[in-house]
């Protein structure tokens, strides 16, 4: 009767530089007979094809620094929203349409260079995508800070918009391909948030940052003095600019691909045969991908577009620059708890995606409707209740962002990360540039009433293009080792759901028959 070889427990990972030693582990682990013929022949090759799985303590270094570069990307993206006024002043050429299409000059540009883009993800790894993001968004912000004559820095402002819109590749697409290459069943949800996060971050803090470093002393109008107005917002740029080159030479000392072994068994799986495109084409093919596509950038590009113009959206109101900042920041710190707190309870309890979305857009569309209200005048205005609307309306609708990312893994499975990073970003960017460019014709640029009317109309639609969607868990399946297609078991999702432990004080023990070991 064969037997199986015996998988010795090794002490040390790695990084520790140790030699492996050698463990018993005692009885349990001792070498079990296996049963006879031709099931005894499947079992032995079970055991010899199943993968090592192992996570790594440096995995979260990676994410922080993924997500600090996608941070300031965000933040560079939404520089000149917040200090509307103060650059007219500075810049007597610029106007609403000029700020628009400063922000939306990223957007075109994500759509040209997203499919060469993730081809470099899908073919070399994260580390040269990552770092020629880096680089792209040292050079773009380093561009603005050479000069502050207008025609000048005008553009360098679009060149930077440019530049930084190649970075935003890898800020929106690959957060999904990162949380399946580096992290266990367990905690990919709550990895794909914490970018999303940052990049939401970002852009709350240059509603704070901008509006307090570009204003004169003592609150007076930016117009009043138009050259003290320039030099602080060459401040801001150089500001930004550090920024950016401290993130690229990080990556350039160390930000590696993937680990050496994989965190679960659908990270280790091989990736369909064929190059991007054919698994692009293959991707395009699934009966849900419409349905997903709907559901994500019908509400979440109207949402981006609103709040890039925040300010001119409520100027009628008779909201300052001051307060419009203070609100874009604030809602932006409430839909980033409320999407990590939607992003870890997905993790803890899997199998309810589709219903947590459902719930979260429905939570948003009445924060929208309440928000419109106050715009069109058909409730009484005061600055709580649209702190109240605004707060309510966003949190809810971003904290679907990432959900949707990981939604669309699971039901799109065996589909590769990239692939679905890239088309749902794709999609993305192409609502919010439409939106943008709408704002080209000069009555929708006056009036923008017509934004809150789009977003109580795109957050329904959402929701009915979610709900034809099949909820099944394919990826999850594969790393419960399921391939039935059918729900998933409670104490299947519950062990997928858990990240792996340590087994003993020091890094990187792994016992026989156990395949999950973590390590630096």
């Amino acid at each position: 009767m064969s037997q199986a070889a015996p998988t010795p427990m090794t002490l040390g990972g790695e990084d520790h530089g140790g030699s492996n030693a050698v463990v018993s582990a005692g009885p349990a682990d001792r070498p079990q007979p296996l049963p006879s013929g031709a099931e005894g022949r499947q079992s032995a090759v079970s055991d010899q094809v199943k993968p090592a799985a192992r996570t790594y303590r440096r995995r979260w270094y990676i994410l922080l620094l993924f997500s600090a570069i996608g941070f300031v990307q965000c933040a560079v993206w939404n520089t000149f929203g917040p200090i509307t006024v103060a650059a007219q002043a500075a810049f007597p050429s610029w106007d609403n349409a000029t700020i628009s299409m400063l922000s939306n000059a990223s957007n075109i540009t994500y759509l040209v260079v997203v499919a060469p883009y993730c081809w470099l993800l899908s073919r070399y790894g994260l580390r040269p995508a990552v770092l020629l993001m880096t680089l792209c968004m040292a050079v773009g912000t380093a561009l603005r800070s050479i000069s502050s004559e207008e025609t000048a820095f005008t553009v360098a402002a679009f060149a930077c918009s440019v530049l930084n819109g190649i970075g935003g590749v890898m800020a929106m697409a690959a957060p999904v391909y990162l949380s399946s290459v580096w992290f266990p069943p367990g905690e990919r949800t709550t990895a794909t948030c914490v970018p999303a996060v940052s990049q939401e971050l970002g852009i709350a803090l240059s509603f704070v940052i901008g509006p307090l470093m570009v204003q004169l002393p003592g609150g007076a109008d930016p117009h009043s003095d138009p050259e003290a107005t320039r030099y602080y917002i060459m401040l801001l740029m150089d500001v930004e600019t550090g920024a950016a080159a401290v993130l690229f030479l990080a990556v350039l000392l160390y930000f590696p691909s993937r680990p050496p072994l994989p965190p679960s068994a659908s990270a280790a799986a091989a990736p369909p045969a064929g190059s991007f495109w054919r698994r692009l084409l293959e991707a395009a093919r699934a009966p849900d991908l419409p349905w997903l596509l709907l559901a994500y950038v019908v509400p979440g590009g109207m949402q981006v577009a609103y709040f890039a113009l925040l300010e001119i959206s409520l100027a009628p109101l008779g909201v300052t620059q001051e307060q419009a900042g203070w609100l874009g920041f604030w809602a932006s710190v409430a839909s980033c708890v409320s999407a990590l707190l939607a992003a870890r309870l997905t993790d803890l309890f899997q199998g309810h995606v589709r219903a947590t979305l459902l719930a979260l857009l429905l939570a948003g569309t009445c924060g929208y409707g309440w928000l419109l209200a106050q715009v069109a005048g058909w409730q009484t205005f005061s600055l709580p209740s649209l702190y109240g609307a605004t707060l309510l309306a966003l949190a809810f609708t971003y904290a679907t962002a990432p959900l949707v990312y990981e939604y669309a893994a699971e039901l799109l499975y065996p589909v590769t990360a990239d692939v679905i990073g890239a088309v749902l970003s794709v999609g993305l960017n192409v609502t919010v540039s439409a939106s943008l460019l709408l704002l080209l014709a000069e009555p929708l640029a006056e009036n923008t009433l017509w934004m809150n009317v789009a977003l109580v109309c795109a957050l329904p639609l959402g929701m009915a293009a979610l709900s034809r969607t099949r909820e099944v868990y394919r990826r999850t399946e594969q790393d419960c080792g399921r391939q039935d297609g059918g729900p998933i078991p409670a104490d299947a999702a519950s062990a997928a759901d858990q990240p792996p432990k340590d087994t003993a004080d020091s890094a990187g023990i792994e016992l026989r028959g156990i395949h999950h070991v973590t390590q630096i």
